[in-house]
C-alpha cells in the first residue's frame, strides 16, 4: 500500500502547478520525472490482499443543472466538461466531478470544483503522453480557481492500477456514487481492498499532523505563497491554509465511518458521528457554521488571502487544540473497535 500512495504522490505532483519550476530547468527535467514516472507506475507491487468487487454507476453530468440562476456562477464547470471532451478526454478512463458541486448543495463562494480523474495506464507509461496531459491539466487549473479562488488541492487523480486495488480512505465509494461524469455515464468497476491497519494508519496521520500543528502553533501542510496556517490567527493573511485546516476538520466523520465500515455521503455524516463524541463536537459545527455562512458574508468571488474579520467569532480560539482533540476521541475509538472485532 505504500508504494502505491508514494506513487499517486508523486504523480499528483508533477500534474499539478506545483511542479512548474521544472520547466524553468529545461524540457529535458521534465522529460526526465516523466520517464521515472512511467517506470515505477509499472513497477508497482500487485496485493496479494483479497479484494472486493464493486460495480458504481456514473452519471454523465447533465448541463441543464448548470445553466438556471446560477449559470453565470457555475459557467466553469460547463467550461471545464468542454474542455476535458476536446483536449484530455484521449488520456482518461474518465473525468469525473465530485461533492457538493456535483449533487448541487454548494455553497456559494466556499464550495470548490472537486475532480476526480482517473488515467489510462497507457498514458502514464508513456512520457510523451504524461508530458501532454500535464501540459493541458496546468491549462485546465485555471477553471477551478474561477469557482473557487481559495481552493487548495487541484485535480484529485486515480490511476487504472488504483482501480484494481481501490483504496476506500483515499476516496469512499459512497462520494464516488454521487459523482458526475463530465465524458459519459458508465458502470466503473472497483476491487475494493479494505485493511484495518491501512484505515487506521491513514486516520493517524491525520491525528498526527494536527498533534504536531497543536505542539508547535504551526500546520506544515499546503503552505501559500511561502507561508502556513499558524495557531490562534497569529497571522490574518492565510485564508487559504485555513481552507485547508477547516477542509481537513470537516472530513473527519466521512472518513471515520468508512473506517468502521458504514461509509456514507458526506452530508450525511455529521449527523451520524455527532451522538458518539456530542461532549468535543463543537470544532466540527463550527468549521461547519464557517462553510454555511461564508457566502452571506463575504463577496464572490473572494479576493485576497485575509482571514475576514468574522470568522474568529464563529470558529472560536486554539482551534489545532481541539481539532486534534476530536480526532484523538475519534481515533481511539476506532482502535477500540478494531481490538473488539479481533
Amino acid at each position: 500500500m505504500q508504494e502505491q500512495f508514494d506513487f499517486h504522490t508523486l504523480l499528483t505532483w508533477f500534474l499539478s502547478r506545483k511542479s512548474l519550476h521544472l520547466d524553468a530547468e529545461g524540457p529535458w527535467v521534465v522529460s526526465m520525472i516523466a520517464k521515472n514516472i512511467a517506470y515505477s507506475y509499472s513497477a508497482l507491487p500487485k496485493t496479494k490482499a483479497p479484494l472486493e468487487k464493486i460495480t458504481v454507476n456514473i452519471e454523465k453530468i447533465k448541463d441543464k443543472d448548470y445553466l438556471g440562476n446560477e449559470a453565470q456562477y457555475l459557467s466553469s464547470v460547463l467550461k471545464l466538461k468542454e474542455f476535458v471532451v476536446s483536449n484530455i478526454k484521449e488520456h482518461v478512463v474518465d473525468f469525473l466531478i465530485h461533492g457538493s458541486v456535483s449533487t448541487l448543495d454548494y455553497v456559494k463562494g466556499w464550495s470548490d470544483l472537486d475532480t476526480l480523474v482517473i488515467l489510462k495506464s497507457k498514458t502514464i507509461t508513456n512520457p510523451l503522453a504524461l508530458m501532454d496531459l500535464r501540459e493541458k491539466l496546468h491549462r485546465a487549473h485555471d477553471y477551478l480557481l474561477a469557482l473557487d479562488p481559495l481552493q487548495h488541492h487541484g485535480f484529485i487523480f486515480c490511476t487504472e492500477f488504483d482501480l484494481n486495488q481501490y483504496l476506500s480512505h483515499c476516496m469512499p465509494v459512497a462520494v464516488l456514487q454521487e459523482s458526475k461524469s463530465l465524458i459519459d455515464g458508465q458502470f466503473l468497476t472497483l476491487a475494493q481492498r479494505r485493511s484495518t491497519n491501512d484505515i487506521e494508519s491513514f486516520f493517524a496521520k491525520k491525528v498526527a499532523l494536527f498533534k504536531r500543528s497543536h505542539q508547535s502553533g504551526i500546520l506544515q501542510h499546503h503552505e501559500f505563497e511561502g507561508k502556513y496556517l499558524q495557531e490562534s490567527y497569529k497571522d490574518m493573511n492565510t485564508m487559504n491554509q485555513m481552507k485547508y485546516f477547516l477542509s481537513i476538520v470537516m472530513s473527519l466523520p466521512i472518513y471515520y465511518l468508512d473506517a468502521i465500515g458504514e461509509p456514507c455521503y458526506k452530508k450525511e455524516s455529521f449527523n451520524r458521528v455527532k451522538p458518539d463524541f456530542v461532549d468535543d463536537w463543537e470544532m466540527i459545527e463550527r468549521a461547519s457554521e464557517v462553510r454555511q455562512i461564508w457566502g452571506e458574508k463575504e463577496t464572490i468571488p473572494h479576493v485576497g488571502n485575509d482571514i475576514p474579520l468574522w470568522l474568529p467569532e464563529v470558529l472560536g480560539d486554539r482551534y489545532f487544540e481541539r481539532a486534534h482533540n476530536i480526532a484523538k476521541l475519534m481515533l481511539d475509538n476506532l482502535v477500540s473497535k478494531s481490538i473488539r472485532a479481533a
